[in-house]
């Protein structure tokens, strides 16, 4: 076997600059705008949106990221409504309403982005398709700058208020679902013990079930490998699965790249309603390494939390797409960018596993795709564990690990108070393939420990930083992503803030 430092340059995703519309307008103060452009701009979204749905439509379904982008187009129009009407109203918005804007203004821009990145997958860069959805996301870009003033215009404190209680929280996977409001319950079953055999068609029935907004539809699945592509749609919110455990309960498929998918179309399961919950499951993807891009878990839901489960394939395996997500003593394995996407992003208590790549390849643990300064958008990675995967445990000498790599110009990820093995490379971070890393990325570490957590040989890019104890808080569950306005009422065991220093290492 070659050793790693003869690898060639890693597969590389699309990785176009972002409009210089989008960071110079938003460097512009102050900006000789009147409150009612950031409406105006929310409408012109709208319509561009419209017209780009109108001529997807026309072109037709011709291949796999026509339909990405006529889903995402969609979607879009769906948050971008929601937008309006936020907007519209007249009182003034409390703090978390306001980051509940910004989330779906910033989901707009990753879902363009994403129909983007599928029409350069599949070769059609610089078609008319692709000028249409690249202006959409300029606007998108424009717009979200707009309606963050706007925000600040109508009384809204800064983007995020901790009204939870800020403190570990603890408890057991049975009071996590004791204290939801269930409206039903179903049960998947191999056997036929249950009220239906396949994942798919609990879904399709609790798509269609009648109940109040506020609660949730609870799904079991008992023991057994359920070998479905499960797609959760967007009108479904609050679903709730609880798996019998991650060695039990297994939802596996094996589309991939190789076999003509986008990486969008790979995903063994896509979630895209929001106030999702999913604990005591295996989400895997067995297509080979060799297959090229290959996910697991494709997340679009907003505030949805992943407990105790489990994530396998190689390359690309967790696709954080969009919104705000939560994933709780779970566990990830992966090869190249294997945690990759535009989410806002907690991961916590988790044991992040490097596997044994192809021969010649290194490992990247996070590919983060944030392209716009203000979107909401970014990877935090608390009080975890990276370890090599027993495939990889005893060869770490042939293969290089990597924390992560630049996607997008704005790339933003963090590593705090996690232990490091130390087969993770002294420079801890690397250039997406020949390019330098823009001076525009952030790339941070706080208070991580074991043998490949020293930070003396880290590289010297002008976005990486050692933080400090402020500048890590804003990366906490309870700041990053809001957790203690959402997450506290479902007693998942995790912890809004920062771990005392002298306590590292003992949780």
């Amino acid at each position: 076997m070659v050793a790693a430092a003869a690898a060639p340059p890693l597969p590389v995703k699309p990785h176009a600059t972002p409009p210089t519309v989008c960071p110079s307008f938003l460097t512009f103060n102050p900006p000789p705008f009147p409150d009612n452009y950031s409406l105006a701009a929310v409408d012109q979204s709208l319509t561009i949106t419209r017209s780009t749905a109108h001529f997807l439509n026309r072109a037709g379904r011709v291949g796999p990221a026509m339909e990405d982008c006529l889903e995402l187009t969609a979607a879009a129009a769906d948050d971008l409504k929601l937008v309006k009407e936020k907007l519209m109203s007249s009182k003034a918005i409390k703090a978390a309403e306001a980051d509940d804007v910004m989330t779906l203004m910033s989901a707009a821009v990753a879902g363009a982005g994403s129909c983007l990145d599928g029409l350069e997958e599949v070769g059609m860069a610089g078609s008319e398709v692709f000028r249409r959805v690249e202006a959409a996301k300029l606007v998108y870009g424009v717009a979200l700058g707009l309606v963050e003033r706007r925000l600040a215009s109508m009384a809204a404190a800064p983007a995020v208020i901790t009204n939870g209680p800020p403190m570990n929280r603890s408890s057991t996977i049975g009071s996590l679902i004791i204290n939801i409001p269930f409206d039903q319950t179903v049960t998947v079953a191999k056997d036929d013990s249950g009220n239906f055999t396949s994942v798919n068609d609990a879904i399709t029935y609790a798509s269609c079930s009648t109940r109040s907004p506020s609660t949730f539809f609870k799904i079991i699945i008992k023991p057994g490998i359920y070998v479905e592509n499960v797609v959760v749609p967007k009108r479904l919110t609050g679903l709730v699965m609880e798996g019998a455990g991650m060695r039990q309960t297994f939802i596996t498929g094996n589309r991939s790249a190789g076999d003509g998918y986008t990486t969008y179309q790979t995903a063994t399961f896509a979630v895209n309603g929001d106030r999702f919950i999913a604990t005591g499951i295996t989400f895997e993807n067995t297509a080979l390494p060799q297959n090229k891009q290959a996910v697991a878990v494709r997340n679009s839901a907003d505030r949805s939390i992943f407990y105790k489960c489990r994530f396998i394939s190689f390359q690309d395996t967790l696709y954080a797409h969009s919104k705000r997500h939560l994933y709780l003593r779970s566990t990830i394995h992966g090869t190249v960018d294997f945690i990759f996407g535009r989410a806002a992003a907690v991961f916590q208590f988790c044991e992040i596993l490097p596997r044994r790549p192809l021969p010649n390849q290194i490992n990247t643990i996070t590919a983060q795709g944030k392209d716009c300064p203000s979107i909401r958008s970014g990877f935090s990675i608390h009080l975890s564990w990276i370890l090599p995967a027993k495939d990889l445990k005893d060869k770490t000498n042939l293969f290089y690990t990597y924390l992560g790599r630049p996607w997008k110009d704005y790339s933003t990820t963090v590593f705090m108070q996690c232990y490091m093995d130390g087969f993770v490379r002294p420079e801890g971070w690397v250039e997406w393939g020949e390019e330098a890393a823009p001076a525009t990325v952030y790339y941070g570490e706080f208070e991580n420990y074991g043998g490949g957590a020293g930070t003396d040989g880290r590289v010297r890019w002008e976005g990486y930083r050692r933080m400090g104890k402020e500048e890590a808080e804003r990366f906490t569950v309870g700041e990053f992503i809001g957790g203690d306005e959402w997450i506290w009422n479902h007693s998942v065991p995790y912890r809004s803030g920062l771990l005392d220093s002298d306590s590292i290492g003992r949780e």
